[in-house]
């Protein structure tokens, strides 16, 4: 099995990190399939082994919105696998993927049995609400340069550079930002015009961060 970055796992002995792997079940889903609906409880925790999957969510107008694309080593589905409560997201492959599950019943288990793993869930959980408060706050901007501004900063941040590479293709930022890929290019334009960065291709460099 490749590795798997799995939030339950790291930092603790090994005896437990081998009982949560023999608990794991490989599943795989081709390209669009659903992997978990919304109003549905997770069936457990999921690690994404290969290929990649898009955290998705309706807006109040029925329109679908891109929260998030998942790389291999990513995990999800442990909120609501932890509390029992629906998904109001879903999540959909956006390749064909393969993943391995902890199915819900094993994770409450190991949880009961070994409460030294309820940090590393609380960690992951919180992790994927400061991105979604993210996303939320930047979709209640009024202007796609607003969003798109906001949302190079946050990478100067992240990445701990000027020198900024974009996590995702360009229309998948868009999609994440709620625009379309024409407006968010139309606002990087914008933006590189005023002097605040300099583009090439997926590398931004950021000249003048107080003009963003």
């Amino acid at each position: 099995m490749a590795e798997l970055n799995c939030p339950i796992c790291s930092t603790l002995e090994e005896g437990i990190t081998n009982e949560i792997l023999s608990h794991l079940r490989r599943q795989d889903f081709t390209r669009d399939s659903t992997i978990i609906p919304s109003e549905q409880v997770s069936p457990g925790l999921f690690l994404l082994q290969s290929g990649r999957a898009k955290v998705m969510r309706l807006n109040p107008q029925g329109k679908e919105l891109l929260l998030q694309i998942l790389e291999p080593g990513d995990c999800f589905g442990e909120k609501s696998a932890l509390d029992g409560t629906a998904q109001s997201d879903f999540v959909v492959a956006g390749t064909d993927v393969r993943l391995y599950l902890l199915p819900r019943e094993k994770l409450l288990e190991l949880l009961q049995k070994h409460p030294s793993l309820y940090p590393q869930v609380l960690k992951s959980i919180c992790r994927w609400m400061d991105h979604l408060n993210g996303v939320i706050d930047s979709i209640g901007m009024a202007s796609a340069r607003e969003r798109v501004a906001a949302f190079l900063k946050k990478l100067v941040v992240e990445q701990e550079s000027e020198l900024i590479t974009l996590p995702h293709k360009k229309h998948e930022v868009a999609l994440m930002l709620g625009l379309r890929p024409e407006t968010f290019s139309r606002a990087l334009g914008e933006i590189e015009n005023a002097g605040a960065i300099r583009l090439n291709h997926r590398q931004i460099q950021v000249v003048d961060a107080s003009l963003l």
